[in-house]
């Protein structure tokens, strides 16, 4: 089950241990904010997402933990522009951006699919990767056309996940969990 989305054709090639990483780090990196990082009262964040999916999923991980998430859209906001060269760098700008709009603690994620024999591709582009409006079944079209002439045993892939946690917009030590 993935935090962002799901590239049904790509799971198959996924063992089953890798589907589920992204949810451990974000449990793991949410245990470590309640524990170490975050000693405030009230313990509210703004998810930098306007993914109903997501909040519901991220909500019910970090719930039992004290927090309470809120979705972005509770300001209205705009998305942030995703412009980094990595998973890591679009997630701090996500959480960056919405941090610095609501005066609160931000958890924001990047995630996607790399296949190597596709030189990483479709990766910080998933979501996008058959055009800005595409949906998951042309995205999976379009990977399956790609690769549609690389022998089977060449097709590895993996899902990456990167989630970060940041205090305040300024924060100079945020709290990341990556995997695979």
């Amino acid at each position: 089950h993935s935090v962002v989305m799901s590239w049904t054709p790509c799971w198959s090639w996924l063992s089953p241990g890798l589907r589920n990483s992204c949810n451990y780090n974000a449990r793991r990196l949410m245990a470590e904010c309640t524990v170490t990082k975050f000693p405030f009262a009230g313990r509210r964040m703004v998810l930098a997402s306007s993914n109903a999916g997501k909040l519901r999923e991220i909500a019910g991980m970090v719930q039992p933990l004290g927090w309470t998430v809120l979705p972005q859209s509770n300001w209205n906001l705009t998305a942030a522009v995703e412009d980094g060269a990595t998973f890591l760098e679009n997630a701090l700008i996500k959480a960056r951006h919405a941090a610095m709009q609501t005066g609160l603690p931000a958890l924001a994620d990047d995630s996607g699919l790399v296949v190597e024999a596709l030189a990483g591709a479709p990766g910080i582009f998933s979501s996008r990767f058959a055009g800005e409006t595409a949906d998951d079944q042309a995205n999976n079209r379009k990977l399956l056309e790609l690769i549609r002439a690389v022998p089977p045993e060449n097709r590895a892939a993996y899902f990456y996940c990167a989630l970060v946690v940041l205090r305040h917009a300024q924060d100079p030590a945020p709290l990341v969990a990556t995997g695979l």
